[in-house]
């Protein structure tokens, strides 16, 4: 069994992931996040949840210990240690950690799987992107880790180039 811990659980791209994995009997997930209100929707079964804040080190030491992979699901003002994003990704990759950076264009909340990658270097072909095809890719990515293994990809939704306006 294959032992996920996310990070951030409570946030909207996060939820479209746990929505993917609920219920698999070869992933158990726990999910970590500060108000375990925020769920909105039931925990799955194969799902425990763990109030805490990701910022506390102590926890995450004590925490991390077992699991296969870790999602962070991190934004916000309480990240401020993380910023500029550029830095942090810049960091990670020079960690020696096995990771993947997952960049997302302008996201929406359209109910749609619709995508396309960029490597680090490559400039985006488009400008939005669903939260839930997001919440694919990083799926994806849980279910098979070597398949982005080390990279800093780019998500967006093909033929949104910025020539035509998008609305919300």
């Amino acid at each position: 069994m294959k032992k996920i811990l996310i990070l951030g659980a409570g946030g909207q791209v996060a939820q479209w992931v746990i929505r993917a994995l609920a219920g698999r009997e070869d992933i158990a997930l726990t999910l970590l996040l500060r108000n375990p209100g925020k769920l909105p929707t039931p925990v799955p079964s194969n799902g425990s949840v763990l109030a805490g804040d990701v910022l506390d080190q102590p926890l995450l030491r004590q925490t991390m210990p077992g699991h296969d992979l870790v999602y962070a699901n991190l934004v916000g003002d309480d990240m401020e240690d993380l910023k500029p994003f550029r830095r942090a990704a810049d960091a990670i990759e020079a960690s020696g950690l096995v990771y993947t950076i997952v960049r997302p264009a302008w996201m929406t909340d359209e109910d749609e799987v619709d995508y396309e990658l960029t490597t680090r270097h490559a400039p985006f072909k488009g400008t939005v992107v669903s939260r839930k095809s997001v919440a694919d890719l990083i799926a994806s990515i849980i279910e098979a880790p070597d398949l982005h293994l080390h990279a800093n990809l780019g998500v967006n939704k093909p033929n949104t180039d910025g020539d035509k306006p998008y609305f919300m």
